[in-house]
């Protein structure tokens, strides 16, 4: 993307969040994504080396793709992974293209902080609205931990928080059968969908 894109993350940032608050345009720092190839690593480098000069990160905010990406961290992220160029996941492109609302061309490529960079936070917060994430939340929470899900890397870290609505929430133990992790008060609503459960694991 040129750097004058709207559709860049920064730039979405900007319009989104950043330019509502009382922040210095010098107090934030991006990747820059329209560097030649050859210096990216070097970039990479240096943006991991002024996160470690300011003290770290402090606060992680995440969203998650259909897939379990995070931060352009697509499926074969490994957990020591740091700040590298990455391709883009076919589905991640789709999601991104309906997110550009115009033809100009999702980029094949993204450079982004790694798994351990984002582990490295002191604390995170995970985000994701409506079913279609569902799925991908219910396996990045209660799936094992694997490269195939890089979300599902959080659930190493120590003060890490999902922040979900309902829909996102829909297919998370808790929600489909609470009475398998906490204490429930015995409705006849919950109490139904309880004996059909058991009745399908007993086969009676």
């Amino acid at each position: 993307l040129k750097a004058d894109s709207p559709h860049s993350a920064l730039e979405q940032l900007k319009t989104r969040f950043l330019n509502h608050v009382d922040i210095l345009e010098q107090n934030v720092y991006s990747l820059d994504g329209t560097v030649v190839q050859d210096t990216v690593q070097e970039q990479c480098r240096l943006f991991e080396e002024r996160i470690k000069t300011f003290g770290g990160i402090d606060i992680m905010l995440l969203g998650i793709g259909r897939i379990g990406n995070i931060a352009t961290n697509e499926p074969g992220s490994v957990i020591s992974s740091s700040a590298r160029l990455i391709l883009i996941d076919a589905t991640s492109r789709e999601e991104m293209t309906m997110s550009f609302g115009s033809q100009e061309p999702v980029p094949p490529c993204s450079i982004t902080l790694g798994v351990a960079n984002i582990l490295a936070s002191r604390k995170i917060y995970l985000t994701a609205w409506g079913e279609e994430k569902a799925d991908i939340i219910k396996a990045t929470v209660e799936g094992r931990m694997s490269d195939a899900i890089p979300a599902s890397f959080l659930q190493n870290h120590n003060d890490a928080h999902v922040v979900v609505d309902l829909s996102a929430a829909s297919k998370l133990t808790r929600i489909i059968h609470p009475w398998l992790v906490t204490s429930c008060t015995w409705t006849d609503k919950l109490t139904r969908p309880a004996l059909t459960w058991l009745c399908l694991i007993t086969k009676k």
